[in-house]
């Protein structure tokens, strides 16, 4: 499983609990869902004192672990042997927290000691811009207004999301199920959507300038003011004239040969540069 982050409230929780167990040392393991960290778990019988914790792996619960977090006393992070040692039986994702245990006072290492970047993510979904989310689950979540300019969400799960008014430029969401979400009003301006879920999708007045459209599956989808100047739409499945006939332009779009020739000739409008 690839960790891709870990949520600001679990941060925090490691944190707070390093702090108020200070000066001995605290201790536990990573969980993770859809490869964000989510949950720290304590085992019975862990031994906390101010030169060491002792995390008794064999009192593990049949789930697995992700990684470890402990804490040391002093402002020193740097892994010891007996911290590799844990490191090696224990996952891939090892946080130190040192004092003065605070936003600036942590660091992840893998197994073997390197130090690796894990990002922190809001859970209020405020800004996930360029944050690698491949495979994500965000069905019926709000994130109304989130940044996720440049993200890869390919394959990514927002069945019934609320995505109204979310930054989506450049991302890629090839193969994402988008099913019944709503993005009005979203900017989704040069974004990937190849082979898209987006039946029942509410895209009124969203910005798809230079989208990628290829072979999507618009279903049902409302496309009323939608702006698609240079979007890519061949091969979109269940496409309809009527449901094109209600964007804002199409100026400069690429349509299967059909659907071209019909909206040019009912709607020639569309295809002049919108102001």
């Amino acid at each position: 499983m690839q960790i891709k982050g870990i949520e600001c409230d679990t941060l925090n929780f490691i944190l707070e609990a390093s702090k108020s167990m200070a000066p001995e040392e605290f201790a536990g393991l990573l969980q993770e869902k859809n490869g964000i960290i989510t949950e720290v778990l304590i085992l019975p019988g862990t031994e906390s004192s101010e030169q060491n914790a002792v995390i008794k792996l064999f009192m593990m619960p049949n789930i697995e672990a992700v990684g470890s977090i402990h804490s040391h006393p002093g402002p020193n992070r740097k892994p010891s042997q007996a911290d590799l040692h844990l490191f090696s039986k224990t996952g891939n994702c090892h946080i130190i927290v040192g004092y003065p245990y605070d936003r600036q006072s942590w660091t992840c290492y893998d197994r073997e000691g390197n130090v690796i970047e894990l990002q922190v993510l809001d859970t209020k979904f405020e800004d996930f811009e360029g944050a690698n989310l491949d495979g994500a689950d965000f069905e019926g979540a709000n994130l109304e207004g989130t940044d996720f300019k440049k993200a890869n969400l390919e394959e990514a799960d927002f069945e019934e999301a609320n995505l109204k008014r979310a930054n989506l430029i450049e991302a890629d969401l090839e193969r994402a199920n988008l099913e019944g979400t709503d993005l009005r009003g979203a900017n989704l301006e040069g974004t990937d959507l190849v082979g898209a879920n987006l039946v029942g999708a509410n895209l009124e007045e969203a910005n798809l300038k230079r989208a990628n459209l290829r072979s999507v599956n618009l279903k049902e989808a409302n496309l009323k003011g939608a702006d698609l100047e240079g979007a890519n739409l061949k091969g979109a499945n269940e496409l309809t004239v009527d449901q094109l006939s209600k964007v804002k332009t199409l100026y400069n779009a690429k349509l299967d040969e059909k659907l071209l020739k019909s909206l040019k000739d009912k709607y020639p409008h569309l295809f002049k540069k919108s102001s």
